[in-house]
Formats: C-alpha cells, sequence, structure tokens
C-alpha cells in the first residue's frame, strides 16, 4: 500500500491509497457533496469506527 506521511497543524496524518467499488465510491462522493464533509474526513470517521467496533482503538470522548 501506498503511504505518505502529511503535517496538517497539530496532526500528523499517512496518506494511504483505498480501492472502492464505484457505486460506493458514488455513494460517498455524493454525501461529502450534501453534508460538506470533505470524503477523507467521512473516510477517517469509517475507519475509527470499524477500529472502535473490534476494540483496537478506544473511543475518545466527544
Amino acid at each position: 500500500m501506498y503511504c505518505q506521511t502529511v503535517d496538517k497543524p497539530n496532526r500528523t496524518f499517512k496518506r494511504g491509497t483505498i480501492y472502492l467499488e464505484p457505486e460506493k465510491f458514488e455513494l460517498l462522493d455524493s454525501l461529502s457533496k450534501t453534508t460538506r464533509i470533505p470524503r477523507a474526513e467521512l473516510e477517517r470517521e469509517a475507519i475509527n469506527d470499524l477500529l472502535i467496533k473490534h476494540k483496537v482503538l478506544k473511543p475518545t470522548k466527544r
């Protein structure tokens, strides 16, 4: 998997590539446009939810 570190204010991200079925990509893109939340942020939220579900990551207090 391709991975690159990206520094943002107060956070460091690693860039990776994911492959989605065209239909799911279109749904995610549409959701991003409707909610005005960037696709990358939606993807990070989904991955966090998956890691919490499988008890690999502890939930954070909001």
